[in-house]
């Protein structure tokens, strides 16, 4: 499929209905923030059962910049787990307080570099969606952000510290975010 060709067909998306991944981010987006050309889009959708799952590869001419992208949103199944209720399985269950987070992230500054390879706590991160959390260590992560009734997981390609490994994602997901 021809990247260029996709992304220029209407990027924004409807609250109604399934949202379509590949629509959420722009080539110029990926460009400026990857600082790579996005050379190719690949969607991939699951759908039945309790929630439906667009997901799209952003592949940028050097691969390992590549951008993923994932939405997952409720299905019209009724009486089904709610997209919050993922949400807070995934975020809440380890502590109910950002104090606690807090102090974890704090503890994890003090681990030795073999834990802090295991995965860190989530981390909140401000300023997108209704609420966002940064997961990973120093060699790959993902931003998850919480909007309405669906959540975004993102992840970006690179060798980057994580501190800017996360404004990246932030940057790539505040304009996903703006087309929901």
């Amino acid at each position: 499929m021809n990247a260029a060709s996709h992304l220029n067909a209407n990027a924004a998306s409807s609250n109604k209905g399934t949202v379509d991944a590949c629509k959420l981010l722009t080539a110029d987006e990926i460009q400026t923030i990857q600082r790579d050309t996005l050379k190719d889009i690949k969607p991939t959708a699951r759908t039945g059962g309790t929630f439906i799952i667009s997901q799209c590869f952003y592949a940028t001419s050097q691969f390992v910049n590549s951008v993923s992208l994932t939405v997952t949103q409720q299905s019209s199944d009724t009486g089904a787990e709610s997209i919050r209720e993922l949400w807070k399985k995934r975020f809440w269950t380890t502590g109910s307080h950002d104090r606690e987070r807090e102090r974890e992230r704090d503890n994890k500054a003090k681990a030795s570099e073999e834990e802090e390879e295991e995965g860190a706590p989530p981390e909140r991160v401000k300023g997108v969606g209704e609420e966002a959390y940064s997961v990973g260590n120093a060699k790959f992560g993902a931003l998850y952000v919480l909007k309405g009734n669906k959540i975004l997981r993102l992840s970006v390609g690179g060798s980057h510290s994580q501190p800017e490994r996360i404004q990246k994602m932030k940057s790539l997901a505040q304009y996903a975010v703006s087309r929901l």
